[in-house]
This record gives structure tokens, sequence and C-alpha cells, in this order.
């Protein structure tokens, strides 16, 4: 016969579990709210139905800098959330996750000035880039947001490959890609949102 368990042991793994679920909560990125995100997928939306009105029969290079105005526009919303939420943020991921993302979008940038002449294959490689930032973020995210991003990447390569072919892209699959992106990413946020309880026990 086995000797009896002590029931010490069994107190011990519960406050390790315990330990660990809270250690879990304080790294995840909070800096990220559904609200916010969920609206830049609207926006998306939104940039694709206005498309055909605001830059009718619009070129490559029209149709990346109207894409690439959107992208700015959502990027600035995003950014003044974080800065007026900046002294509420804090734990060891919360800004982590924005540093994994700053290299993608800069190197998104300074594409959009190398393929001036090459306008049509830029907004599948901004999709591509994002994705990878998204992916290069994920110990600080929710898991379901990692599916997210390979759908960005997959979706950046197909419009960049279609580009490439000649294919004329159409606005909406920028705007279907953020926006079902988007609003995917801000269920799983909502789903992960600490509750009111957790953050109390977590300001003690």
């Amino acid at each position: 016969m086995s000797p009896p368990r002590d029931p010490r042991l069994d107190i011990a793994f519960e406050r390790l579990a315990d330990i660990h679920a809270q250690v879990a909560r304080s790294s995840h990125f909070r800096g990220y709210r559904a609200i916010p995100v969920a609206c830049l997928g609207a926006m998306a939306l939104l940039a694709a139905a206005l498309e055909p009105f605001v830059v009718p029969e619009a070129s490559a290079k029209v149709h990346a800098g109207y894409w690439l105005t959107v992208a700015a526009i959502g990027a600035s919303v995003g950014a003044l959330d974080l800065f007026l939420r900046r002294r509420s943020l804090s734990g060891p991921g919360t800004w982590s996750a924005v540093a994994q993302l700053v290299p993608a979008l800069l190197c998104g940038l300074v594409m959009g000035f190398v393929l001036q002449e090459r306008a049509e294959l830029l907004p599948g490689i901004w999709t591509t880039l994002f994705g990878l930032g998204v992916l290069a973020s994920r110990p600080y995210l929710p898991s379901a947001i990692h599916g997210v991003a390979l759908f960005y990447v997959a979706a950046g390569l197909a419009m960049t490959v279609a580009s490439r072919e000649g294919a004329v892209v159409s606005p909406w699959a920028m705007g279907l890609t953020f926006g079902i992106g988007q609003f995917v990413s801000a269920a799983a946020l909502r789903r992960t949102a600490p509750s009111h309880r957790d953050t109390e026990e977590e300001t003690e």
C-alpha cells in the first residue's frame, strides 16, 4: 500500500497554481481594449465601402496611399488611447507587445518608399508585416489572436501574389481582412479581460 498523501502538498500545489495564474494575468498586455479594436475593424469596413466614392478609378499608387492614410488614422487612434491611459498601464508585458509590433510597422513604412514604382504590392506587404508583428507579440496576447495573426499573414501574401500577377485587388480585400481580424481580436480581448475582482486582488 502506498503511504497516505500529505494534505499539505495539496495546499502547496493549489497555492502554486494561484501564483501561476496571477503571474499569467499580470504578464498579458492590457493596453489593447476590445472596444477600440472593434472600432478599428469598423473603420476598415467603412474605408472599403467609401473608397470607390472617395477615389473613383484609383491607380495602384492612389489605392496604396488611401490605405496608408486609413492605417495612419487607425494607428493614431490606438496611440492616443494608450497615451491617455499610460498611467494605469503597468506590468511586465504592458509595453512589450507594442515594442514587438513597432519594427514591423517601421518596415512597412520603409517599404512604402522602396516600392513606389510597384505600389500595387504594398497593401499585401503591409498586411503581411502587420500579421508578423502581431505574431511577434504573441507571448503577451490572448492565444486566440495568434490565429488572427496567421490570418493576416495568409491574406497579405494572397493579396501580394494576386497583385504581382496583375489582378486588380478590390478595396474589400483590405476592408474584410482587417474588419474580420479586428473584430475577432476584440472578441478575444473581451473574453480574456480581467474582472473587477482580479484587478482589486492585483492592487492589494
